[in-house]
């Protein structure tokens, strides 16, 4: 099953800042704001070359640095704009959180930890370093279990984080503790709503739990998973395989096709279209996508 990336920050974390740590950030609270409220993060970076222009010891304007840097998928320099703010006192959980973000990019994982601990320790009420170190658990080390215990210690901080909800679900999923996260995808569901939010994943979540208990409310969930997410490639392949179960195979290709072509090198839509072209009779298509999943099986491994 698809997941997540760790840039995906959990939903409800207040952004990252000391603006009155300095007198030379204070000054520019307005346009930091201005730009980070905007995304607008090479006139973040622009300005705060001007800032260490004028004020070569102000740690924030460092700080911002590393952030606009790191949203540009920059991460070494953000590294070391953030270490140098470290070098010139800033001493506060953001900074820790957002470097740990940097390391994990570099894939510096001992460092990521390091970095989120010490936030975690500094701001023990932040839900954020428990949401990040559940991601790496999950992701990286596949530890579905030390996953569950950190998103859970998320969900007990923020009860209303629908991203922290959902993956305590998921982990619970892939334990076999389906009644359990069917609850937490429920409970995501309703904060995605309340909030208005962009975020399909727990709907994906109950389309595949559903899928075996009825297909007509697991379709419902996928459809809105697309219709709340087009552009992630696994709610389309969600939604194919639904389509499939309930005989749709012309629609279970549309979907199909749509993933392969969001995520070229992802194998499992190129074997479901394989499965459903065979079932539409079209044996050419078939055995085009056939040879399409041996091939990427064979350079990149089984899924």
């Amino acid at each position: 099953m698809a997941q997540q990336s760790i840039a995906n920050s959990p939903s409800n974390s207040s952004q990252p800042s000391d603006l009155s740590a300095s007198s030379t950030s204070h000054g520019h609270n307005g346009a930091i704001a201005e730009f980070v409220e905007g995304k607008r993060w090479a006139d973040l970076l622009n300005l705060t070359q001007s800032m260490i222009s004028k004020n070569v010891s102000d740690p924030n304007a460092y700080y911002w640095r590393g952030v606009a840097y790191f949203q540009l998928r920059r991460p070494i320099p953000s590294v070391q704009a953030f270490r140098a703010a470290e070098k010139l006192g800033l001493d506060n959980p953001a900074l820790h959180e957002a470097l740990g973000l940097a390391y994990y990019d570099l894939n510096q994982f001992a460092l990521f930890e390091e970095q989120m601990k010490t936030a975690s320790h500094q701001d023990p009420k932040n839900f954020a370093p428990a949401y990040y170190l559940g991601l790496y658990r999950l992701s990286i080390q596949s530890d579905v279990g030390g996953a569950l215990e950190y998103f859970r210690g998320a969900v007990q901080l923020n009860s209303s984080d629908w991203k922290s909800a959902y993956q305590e679900g998921y982990c619970l999923e892939l334990s076999g503790s389906t009644a359990q996260a069917r609850d937490s995808y429920l409970r995501s569901i309703r904060l995605v709503e309340e909030n208005r939010q962009p975020f399909g994943w727990p709907y994906q979540g109950m389309a595949r739990i559903d899928a075996n208990r009825s297909l007509k409310e697991a379709l419902q969930y996928a459809k809105k998973a697309v219709e709340l997410e087009p552009d992630e490639p696994s709610h389309h392949f969600t939604l194919a395989k639904i389509y499939e179960q309930s005989g749709d195979i012309s629609a279970g290709i549309k979907e199909a096709r749509i993933a392969s072509l969001q995520e070229p090198n992802h194998a499992a839509a190129r074997y479901l279209l394989f499965r459903l072209y065979r079932k539409a009779g079209n044996a050419a298509s078939a055995d085009a996508e056939l040879k399409q999943f041996q091939t990427l099986n064979a350079v990149y491994g089984p899924e």
